[in-house]
């Protein structure tokens, strides 16, 4: 294994930015809008690996695990994706063991097709509270799958807190190799409005 060197995020780690960022502030918007924030820490999560030497990047996204994180993350943002179109959320179609997983490349390109996604967003406003079915396996030890009543809006969402929670796992995979990515990726808006309040508050 590559011996481990200090990286830190470039300071150019942020996106064009989006069509999404500049529309009227309907809920749809700011939904979208709050998706698109989420989307842009992984954005961060690439661009870092991609200023490492590439034995380095190769082997934080493949070999340490970062590629199935990001992997996972899109699964989720996909199933959704399809299934507004088809009218059933089903979480349990993933990509496991696929090209996203150890092309970094692959993974950008991927997160630019979500990022266009969030754009079209608040083109559904009409049906972001109509009832959606989305269904999910429930049980580790036997399959056991349950359908649920659910809304856009509330899988919109389940995306955005998802999304972090993964986000935070791989922040914290990549500092035990010395990469230092920014303080605020990772964090949940809550968490981050608390840490902004607290420094006011100094």
């Amino acid at each position: 294994m590559p011996a481990k060197t200090l990286c830190k995020a470039p300071n150019n780690t942020a996106l064009k930015v989006p069509d999404v960022l500049k529309a009227p502030k309907t809920p749809e918007a700011v939904l979208a809008e709050g998706l698109v924030s989420v989307l842009l820490q992984v954005d961060i999560i690439l661009k870092t690996l991609q200023k490492s030497p590439q034995s380095q990047a190769q082997e934080y996204f493949s070999g340490l695990g970062v590629g199935k994180h990001l992997r996972h993350i899109y699964d989720h943002f996909l199933a959704v994706k399809q299934g507004v179109n088809g009218g059933c959320i089903d979480y349990n179609l993933r990509n496991r063991g696929g090209l996203l997983e150890v092309d970094i490349e692959a993974s950008i390109q991927q997160l630019n097709v979500l990022f266009l996604w969030c754009n079209q967003l608040p083109e559904y406003a009409a049906i972001f509270h109509q009832t959606l079915r989305v269904e999910s396996e429930v049980d580790c030890l036997q399959q056991v799958l349950l359908p649920f009543d659910s809304t856009l809006a509330r899988e919109l969402l389940y995306l955005m807190n998802h999304t972090i929670h993964h986000v935070a796992y791989v922040k914290l995979l990549l500092s035990t190799q010395n990469v230092v990515l920014p303080a605020a990726v990772g964090l949940a808006p809550s968490t981050a409005t608390f840490e902004r309040n607290a420094v006011k508050a100094l």
